[in-house]
């Protein structure tokens, strides 16, 4: 099974990490996919994005403006799967989530 969601964005700042997504998995996927990237009209030039699988970092890297990366993660006997963006400077930012899709 396949689910598919489409393009995800979200708004926050240092001091409030934006929560990008927020996805009940209830232990039904075995991988998640994904493009994470910062939008281009952030108003930063780059943010931290972490996927948090019930509560434990399983990525996390500094992305760019004009720059996105592709993650195919483990999520077999997650809960709760979380995406977060933490920006180095209190100014907003937009981060964006391309085609995020859960394998089963």
């Amino acid at each position: 099974m396949v689910y598919d969601f489409g393009w995800v964005y979200s708004v926050g700042s240092s001091q409030n990490p934006a929560v990008v997504m927020g996805i009940n998995l209830n232990r039904a996927y075995s991988s998640f996919e994904a493009r994470l990237g910062v939008q281009d009209t952030s108003e930063v030039s780059s943010a931290r994005g972490a996927v948090i699988a019930d509560g434990t970092t399983i990525f996390s890297k500094i992305v760019a403006l004009k720059q996105s990366y592709d993650v195919k993660l483990p999520v077999a006997g997650v809960v709760r799967l979380e995406i977060k963006a933490f920006s180095p400077q209190p100014n907003g930012i937009t981060f964006a989530v391309g085609d995020p899709m859960l394998r089963s």
